[in-house]
């Protein structure tokens, strides 16, 4: 809901920093030489052990020697131990071993410049003597496994970073990584420019204080040029919002579109904090770029532009030059958040056109841009245009308009034959929200006869939609001009992807899932990775193997990304589980030493496989000694004694699978009640007041272990099962006791309401939809008279309970309730309903109270219970995704009593909130189903509405969802 809302985060506050001057004198510049550090040596005896680890037995002394180059430049020197039980060491750097482990630490030399350089050493305390010490690039760590022997290291063919995404590439240093998003292309002969707006922000928001370059002539190895126009360069921006730009080139100079926070209010009369778009020029496209000293657009000169609300009206220009085919140059510029500008340049690139004669700005068509029949995902931001060109440079065909769609963003172009018109022409979704940022920007463009597609996400190491790193991939055009999908993928247009197969024979993959466009979905951590016979989708079982994020250096460690999901990696997690993971810390502080310990969570030794040395076998860096096993169908860590399950093997099946044990299900029995059976699902039906039941399971192989929604039972015999709402489904899976052979059951408990007394209570309003709308009124976001819809046709089909149900098409909601203060703060509301698709994650079902101001309760599809008190507020738990299923009916209902709600779904209880009081109180609140004042409208068959002003009990919202009451058990209101 108002997704425009969520997108941008403004970061408080302004970086300032002093511009240095150009003119600086050869006594002066050899001065600053001998006052600044220019590198740093770390030494204990002889040894060098500058970011190396050195081996200290328990007890033991040890003194590390600073060697500082210029040595006339060193001010002061500091230590600082990240663990203080593990090794001291003094402010002279003397180093005591107190406790097995490992230590970092810190060395920070400060120059007489006051600018500080920092390095480390890791300090390995250790039981008893060993070698003086070692690096971390040789180092094996001792096995703690109960393997007859230490497995033999191997390396694995890894991906270089070049050859995969993203194009900014890692270091090893956390603090010193460079992260940019946005990306723009400027192709300029054989070499391709790209810009990114530098993020430094080490919180949950924007902090972008520069523009950065980079350039190749290959798409493989990119030169930085730093930074081409830095906030504090410029007259008028925000010096920490540097948002989207794009370079062209004209006339031989260059020019940057830019756009920032504008809050020179005085000097520019722009509403307040409004953003507007900049132009600063150059000679060369590596800059400096110069500000012309004032915006090129503001906020007042763009239609419909509200001063407060839509500030971000005027952000992410985009260029293109062209001259037509009666031989007129055009010199384009477009933009826009929400709403989509364009508009014409002058010809000296920095004034913009006056095309009547009128002496003010005349702008294109600000065109609503739509999938058909999708209503509220709509163009959200960051346009790119692109036209394509044949063999000899000559544009032909369409204009295409590339955008980020919805929220979170996904990419999308639309077309038009003229782009001042802007008639666009939908085209299609190409990429999904990414893994890991909730915004998205292309740019799109041909370099040696290819088309290429360049985007951002978070899948760097401490990377998210706040700290952005560009990603590419190749376009490739259908014969209709059409443009094929797009995927995210971690190995870019070099890398190259690898098959694991547990031995088995199944191919290593994660849960197949769409990203979400619920922001409480991210970061994903807990991704299940297992070994499958068939994927869903293929993509799904491809990896990228690199280099050891933890040490790139070392040839016997890999990292393993997925492929369809980048910046997620398998993760050896603390609780010895074994998921998919992104490398994010989600506090709202920079914690290096969190990001450098999920670097080793996330890479592996490789050593000969423990079962057959063909094969390979993974060693946990994080916890030496545990390898990752196909433990009960998922990966775990485990000590490597099920060598079979600990062996895996890369882009080939294993010659044989192991799959000797028996995981049949002889009988399951429910006491006291008559179960049936039909293949591997067993049904029971219990009277509705039974809370519990006892499960009797016989095994075939007594050595078996039973499984009841991933909980291990003691006993298959007497397992208490704790009974939730109208039917209980428990996924029962059996596991040999190889651990690998394994077969999946279910039990379906479901209680009788055939006998229940209904208790019910007042009845409001209730809608029954039998070949009529009943006193529901068709409308279209908002809440007046004015959205009406005059003529909707409506249709009716089969319904529950023998009656008929009203369908909404997908282009008009229903309100339910003019008055809605009629329910009071105590109140039920009560439907079954059948969505032909689902739809975004903030999209509605039932919605109620106001949209301005906003007071409202929304039922989506992932987000169970959304509300807005003064502040967007959510249910437990705040995402529910797969709660609902497309084309079935299903029963919903909401009880709220004073404010505290539960929703269920089917009978069951599936998310309670505390958020909804005084809803349907505020002035002038409705109820609606299928429509707010913002999203996408509800597509499919809606029956039985029933609303009561009082809190209906579970026992009487599972008698509904059973359909032994219904509309029809009441008189009609």
């Amino acid at each position: 809901m108002k997704a425009k809302k969520m997108r941008r985060f403004l970061a408080l506050g302004l970086a300032f920093a002093l511009t240095a001057s150009s003119l600086v004198t050869a006594t002066e510049s050899s001065a600053a030489s001998k006052k600044k550090v220019k590198s740093v040596t770390l030494k204990i005896g002889k040894k060098k052990v500058t970011k190396k680890t050195y081996k200290l037995v328990k007890g033991k002394t040890a003194k590390i020697k600073v060697t500082v180059k210029p040595a006339s430049a060193k001010k002061k020197v500091t230590f600082k131990s990240a663990k203080k039980k593990v090794a001291t060491v003094t402010k002279k750097g003397k180093v005591t071993a107190k406790k097995v482990g490992t230590a970092k630490i810190k060395v920070t030399v400060t120059g007489k410049n006051k600018k500080k350089k920092t390095t480390w050493v890791k300090i390995k305390v250790t039981k008893k003597a060993t070698s003086t010490s070692t690096s971390t690039t040789t180092s094996t760590p001792a096995p703690t496994t109960a393997t007859a022997s230490t497995p033999k290291p191997i390396s694995l063919t890894v991906n270089s970073a070049n050859d995969i995404n993203p194009i900014i590439k890692d270091t090893t240093d956390d603090n010193a990584r460079v992260y940019g998003g946005d990306p723009s292309v400027l192709v300029d002969g054989d070499t391709v420019y790209l810009y990114v707006g530098h993020d430094v922000s080490k919180t949950d928001g924007y902090n972008i204080t520069e523009y950065l370059c980079y350039s190749t002539k290959d798409l493989k190895t990119w030169t930085a040029h730093g930074s081409v126009l830095n906030m504090t360069e410029t007259t008028w921006g925000s010096y920490s919002q540097a948002w989207a730009g794009q370079v062209m080139k004209y006339n031989g100079k260059y020019y940057m579109y830019w756009c920032t926070q504008n809050p020179r209010v005085d000097a520019y009369k722009s509403a307040g904090n409004n953003y507007a778009v900049g132009v600063a020029v150059s000679d060369t496209p590596t800059g400096k770029f110069k500000d012309i000293g004032e915006p090129l657009v503001l906020a007042e000169q763009t239609p419909n532009a509200v001063a407060g609300k839509e500030n971000h009206f005027d952000i992410d220009p985009t260029a293109w030059i062209e001259t037509d085919e009666k031989g007129v140059e055009h010199r384009y510029l477009a933009w826009g958040n929400g709403r989509y500008f364009i508009c014409e340049l002058n010809e000296d690139m920095t004034s913009i056109k006056d095309l009547d004669g009128d002496n003010k700005i005349t702008f294109g068509n600000t065109a609503d841009i739509r999938e058909p029949g999708v209503s509220g995902l709509t163009y959200t931001e960051a346009p790119w245009i692109y036209r394509r060109q044949d063999s000899k440079g000559n544009y032909y065909g369409d204009y295409y308009l590339f955008y980020a769609y919805g929220w979170r963003e996904q990419m999308a172009y639309a077309t038009t034959d003229d782009l001042m018109n802007s008639a666009w022409k939908f085209g299609s979704i190409v990429m999904e929200p990414s893994a890991t940022s909730n915004t998205n920007h292309m740019a799109v463009f041909d370099f040696k006869g290819k088309t290429y597609f360049i985007y951002h996400n978070g899948s760097l190491p401490g990377g998210s939609g706040f700290r952005r790193v560009p990603c590419i991939a190749e376009v490739h055009f259908n014969e209709d001009g059409s443009i094929q999908y797009i995927p995210e993928t971690a190995a870019g247009i070099y890398g190259t992807t690898t098959d694991i197969y547990a031995c088995t024979g199944d191919k290593v993959a994660h849960e197949h899932y769409a990203n979400s466009s619920s922001d409480g979905a991210y970061p994903y951590t807990k991704v299940v990775v297992s070994a499958y016979s068939n994927l869903e989708d293929e993509a799904d079982g491809q990896w990228v193997l690199s280099a050891g994020t933890f040490d790139p250096s070392n040839k016997n460690y890999v990292s393993i990304q997925s492929e369809n999901k980048p910046g997620l990696y398998l993760t050896a997690n603390a609780d010895k589980t074994v998921t998919l993971a992104q490398n994010y810390e989600i506090n709202t502080k920079w914690v290096t030493d969190i990001i450098s310990n999920a670097k080793k969570t996330q890479t592996f030794k490789t050593v000969e496989g423990l079962a057959d040395t063909s094969g390979v076998s993974f060693e946990s860096v994080s916890q030496p000694g545990y390898y990752v096993t196909l433990s009960n169908g998922v990966l775990a860590l485990t000590n490597g004694s099920l060598k079979a399950n600990s062996t895996f093997y890369i882009n080939k099946k294993p010659s044989k699978s192991i799959t000797s044990g028996n995981a049949e299900l002889k009988s399951l029995a429910v006491s006291g009640q008559t179960v049936k059976q039909s293949g591997t699902d067993f049904s029971v039906t219990v009277p509705y007041n039974t809370k519990s039941i006892t499960a009797n399971i016989t095994l075939a192989d007594s050595s078996s272990s039973v499984l009841i929604d991933n909980v291990k039972q003691s006993s298959p015999s007497n397992i208490a099962l704790t009974l939730k709402g109208l039917k209980s489904v428990y996924d029962v899976k059996v596991s040999a006791s190889d651990q690998l052979t394994s077969k999946s059951y279910t039990l379906t408990v479901t209680k009788d309401y055939s006998k229940y007394s209904f208790v019910g209570g007042t009845i409001v309003k209730s809608f029954n939809f039998e070949d009529t709308p009943d006193s529901a009124i068709a409308v279209t976001k908002g809440t007046t008279s004015q959205d009406t819809v005059s003529s909707p046709g409506y249709t009716y089909s089969e319904g529950v309970n023998n009656g008929k149900a009203i369908n909404l098409p997908g282009t008009y909601g229903l309100k339910l309730l003019d008055d809605a203060s009629i329910l009071g703060e105590t109140y039920t509301v009560s439907y079954w309903m059948k969505p032909t698709v689902l739809k975004g994650g903030v999209d509605p079902t039932f919605c109620g109270g106001t949209f301005s101001p906003e007071k409202w309760v929304n039922l989506t599809f992932e987000t169970p219970i959304w509300s807005n008190l003064s502040g967007y507020k959510y249910s437990t738990p705040q995402s529910l995704v797969g709660m609902y299923e497309a084309n079935k009916w299903q029963h919903v209902a909401l009880v709220v009593d004073k404010g505290n709600a539960t929703l269920y779904v089917n009978g069951i209880a599936i998310a309670t909130s505390s958020y909804l009081s005084g809803i349907m109180t505020a002035t002038g609140a409705k109820a609606f189903f299928g429509v707010n004042g913002w999203d996408a409208y509800f597509e499919g068959a809606l029956d039985e509405v029933i609303m009561w002003t009082n809190a209906l009990s579970a026992d009487d919202i599972a008698a509904l969802a059973a359909g032994t009451v219904s509309c029809n058990s009441f008189s009609k209101e």
